[in-house]
């Protein structure tokens, strides 16, 4: 609402029987108390600069508003003439806040009623120029002061009587406190195409309507030029005020020099753009979140085959192969709820048919606001990738000269016959063949009539055995069969049987009749038992029996050696039934200081839980290692073994450098999670990490030996330390002892048993205390069973002992019998009180 003086008498001076004009815009009418309002103006409450309040409104401001209406903003603006309020404009928000941007936008309007009002005040005798009454206006003088637009005012004779802060930096370059140095100039000198601004026909832009010269008229792009005559390029808004005999045009001036450079920039990189998309090697289409297509670059329509019209709407859905589009289009979907990209291996098929492979990558769009928009999709052409790549898999998986399977193809195919045969309960059977006099036939003919030989040899393998069979090639003249799940106990009798009467049967090449026989040895083996390596093995040895018998036969693996692998399936089956059932138990042997015979540790060993076994613990450990069972096994003493420890602490039986040593298999080394198993349960149970002894052997250490020193240091860095187990007996123990981080040696019981009686021994023993004491490295002697071996390791200045001498394993209950609390020296009659 507007509210001024009744007969341009200014505000101050009316009373309330006065009279004051009222204009109202919106709704404003129903919201504003008129008794309230007229009661501020009559007592001068009026403030004399603008006010502007957002949600905390004082009750003074509210009190304007009627009791049944609810404001979130009020503002009041007053208008000043020569320091009379001849009006105020005052403003209210029902719904939003009022911003100070849309208050400043008031500036043409209040610029008009203040130069009308001093156009007025020119008719009653008032001669001051314009610019001073500008001035004298205080909100004006501060609205425009602090516009960011330039802001300039002429008269008739084209001479500037007004220009802001914003103009005069721009055009003139004075900080915002310097004179206004632009007032009194010609206006053409900063526009020189001024004059032709206002034949608003000529333009090309929005003019005003004919005869009405008040119009606020918008132009674009005009030259313009600075005091320092660099030019430059503006907009303009135009507004003309006619008061009396007086003309003036007011200018708001923006300057758009960078804006129209950014837009040639964002022109020339959308230019760019565009060029790329149909250059780049890769199909490109964008689909709105309706799933037509928008665009589609060449690549897209080479690939798909499509027209430019058959991609757009839905039509580049039709260029996926049929069986993969379902597919595709569920990934899709999924990807565009939670806002993932989608990534996957397509097949597009065009008109013709022809299917061609590409790798397609979606990029989500979304809006300024977060409203989904659709998606990028690319599509690279892989198709001759995937052929190259074919080919390389079937150059490493197949047999070059006779197009077999390889020695590696064929152990995956037995490695999942294997894990079939695990859960189908079927055994798996392997036959090795050897050709007899293939070596004569190479010597005799050539190896290119050999070469001959081998490939027919491999045709009538191929007709001879059954589809579920697989042939391969091992090299020379080695070929292994595995045969398919069979419903006859006697089905690999049957097939020997023929394979060795259809291969007796000649071969004929070029003018040659050649004869060769083959033999053949024969495995069985169930999965989680046996393992591919072992199944070869025993064929060979089956194959090399039979050639000792005269070859052209057939045999199956040596009874004597099926009794051991009965057992071993035997032992298998009760290991695999104490996984699931609990049936392992830990044991702890003791080791003890040599010096002062007391307690520094327990090594921990695993013992299976089934007293009628005849399975002993390095049998068990090599099953569960065969088997791939070790980890899980591996797992569970160490997390035993630590929190065993931890009740120990407790009770005070371990020494305060006590520590427990874990054996550790080269499974469980190259295992991924065992630093972090450790930590954890070291962690778990408040024990530190330098309290525990992982225990390796040499064989452990020959497997990825860069692996397993990676883990070997991430382990020694959290304080773990390292004993390298059965010292002496390998062939590199010296590399080892210099390749990682070793803190402790064992001297295996080989040595040491014989030490009193074997000279040699002695010598070993001796010189590997001296190397071990040169690398500062602790010296544990295993096997230990009677005080004079004791006695001579002592002389040799050796660390640790253990054996049964001291005692054998015992269980964590007989460890707390046998070591009361804080009762942990004087541990030599520990016999004696196991006996007790």
């Amino acid at each position: 609402m507007v509210v001024n003086g009744h007969n341009g008498m200014p505000i101050e001076s009316i009373d309330e029987n006065s009279d004051i004009n009222k204009h109202y815009t919106g709704n404003s009418e129903d919201v504003f108390d008129e008794t309230v309002l007229k009661h501020w103006l009559t007592n001068h409450y009026i403030p004399n600069k603008p006010v502007l309040f957002n949600d905390s409104i004082p009750d003074s401001y509210q009190r304007l508003v009627k009791h049944n209406k609810a404001i979130t903003s009020i503002s009041m603006i007053p208008i000043t003439v020569s320091s009379h309020i001849y009006g105020v404009i005052v403003l209210a928000s029902v719904e939003s806040k009022i911003e100070a941007s849309a208050v400043s936008r008031l500036s043409p309007v209040l610029g008009s009623s203040v130069m009308a009002l001093k156009a007025a005040q020119s008719v009653k005798g008032h001669n001051e120029c314009i610019s001073e009454k500008i001035a004298s206006n205080h909100f004006l003088d501060s609205l425009l002061a602090t516009s960011p637009v330039c802001v300039v005012v002429v008269d008739a004779k084209n001479t500037i009587v007004f220009a802001n802060d914003a103009a005069n930096k721009t055009f003139v370059g004075l900080s915002l406190d310097a004179e206004q140095e632009m007032t009194g100039s010609q206006i053409d000198l900063f526009l020189p195409n001024y004059n032709s601004l206002f034949n608003w026909r000529r333009t090309n832009r929005r003019a005003p309507r004919d005869n009405d010269e008040s119009t606020l008229g918008f132009l674009e792009e005009q030259s313009a030029i600075k005091q320092s005559g660099v030019e430059f390029i503006v907009n303009i808004h135009v507004f003309r005020h006619s008061f009396g005999e007086n003309l003036y045009t007011t200018l708001q001036i923006s300057d758009i020099t960078e804006q129209r450079a950014g837009l040639e920039q964002f022109r020339e990189t959308s230019q760019q753009l565009n060029a790329l998309t149909h250059l780049v090697p890769v199909g490109i289409i964008r689909v709105d979140d309706q799933w037509k297509c928008q665009f589609a670059n060449d690549k897209w329509l080479e690939l798909s085959g499509q027209s430019a019209e058959e991609a757009s709407m839905t039509g580049w859905l039709d260029a996926f192969h049929s069986d993969d589009i379902q597919h595709v289009l569920e990934k899709l979907r999924a990807s565009l709820i939670v806002g993932e990209n989608f990534c996957s291996e397509v097949r597009l098929v065009n008109p013709y048919g022809n299917v061609r492979w590409a790798e397609m990558n979606t990029q989500v769009l979304y809006s300024d606001n977060g409203n989904l928009q659709g998606f990028i999709g690319t599509f690279a052409d892989i198709t001759e990738r995937l052929v190259y790549q074919e080919k390389l898999k079937h150059t490493a998986e197949y047999d070059s000269l006779t197009g077999l399977a390889n020695r590696e193809l064929f152990t995956k195919r037995l490695d999942q016959a294997l894990l079939a045969s695990n859960r189908g309960d079927f055994s798996v059977y392997v036959m090795y063949l050897d050709l007899d006099g293939f070596k004569d036939i190479n010597d005799t003919y050539g190896h290119s009539t050999g070469d001959v030989l081998l490939q027919k040899v491999s045709d009538r393998l191929i007709n001879t055995l059954r589809q579920t069979d697989t042939i391969a090639r091992f090299g020379g003249d080695e070929f292994v069969v595995l045969l398919g799940r069979n419903t006859r106990d006697d089905a690999h009798i049957i097939v020997a049987e023929n394979l060795v009467r259809e291969l007796a049967r000649p071969f004929r090449i070029e003018e040659n009749q050649l004869n060769v026989t083959c033999s053949v040895g024969i495995s069985m083996g169930i999965g989680g038992v046996a393992t591919a390596e072992v199944l070869l093995k025993q064929a060979d040895a089956a194959l090399y029996l039979a050639k000792g018998e005269g070859k052209n036969k057939y045999r199956m693996f040596s009874e004597e050696l099926n009794e051991q692998a009965k057992h071993r399936m035997y032992a298998s089956a009760k290991i695999r039934s104490a996984i699931q059932h609990d049936g392992f138990f830990l044991v702890f042997q003791p080791q003890a200081s040599i010096a002062n015979n007391t307690l520094v540790g327990f090594e921990v060993l695993l013992r299976l839980n089934d007293k009628e076994t005849s399975i002993s613990p390095q049998e068990c450990i090599n099953i569960l290692e065969d088997t791939g069972q070790m980890i899980s096994v591996g797992q569970w003493i160490v997390k035993e073994s630590i929190k065993q420890m931890s009740v120990w602490l407790k009770s005070k039986l371990m020494p305060e450098n006590g520590f427990i040593s874990i054996n550790i298999s080269a499974k469980q080394l190259l295992d991924s999670h065992l630093t972090s198993l450790i930590f954890d349960c070291c962690k778990d149970n408040n024990i530190s990490p330098e309290r525990v002894v992982l225990e390796l052997t040499e064989t452990t250490l020959i497997d990825k030996p860069k692996s397993a020193l990676r883990t070997m240091k991430q382990l020694k860095s959290m304080g773990v330390r390292f004993a390298l187990d059965d010292f002496g007996t390998g062939y590199s123990s010296l590399t080892y002892l210099q390749r990682y981080p070793i803190d402790h040696i064992k001297i295996d019981k080989s040595f040491i048993s014989d030490l009193l009686t074997d000279d040699n021994n002695a010598k070993i023993t001796q010189s590997i205390v001296t190397l071990a004491q040169s690398l500062a490295l602790k010296i544990t002697a295993e096997g230990v069973e009677d005080a004079a071996t004791l006695s001579v390791l002592d002389k040799m200045k050796v660390d640790y002992f253990q054996g049964y001498y001291l005692s054998k394993p015992i269980t964590a209950d007989e460890v707390n019998n046998v070591y009361p609390a804080k009762q942990t020296s004087n541990v030599l009659p520990i016999r004696r009180r196991l006996k007790k």
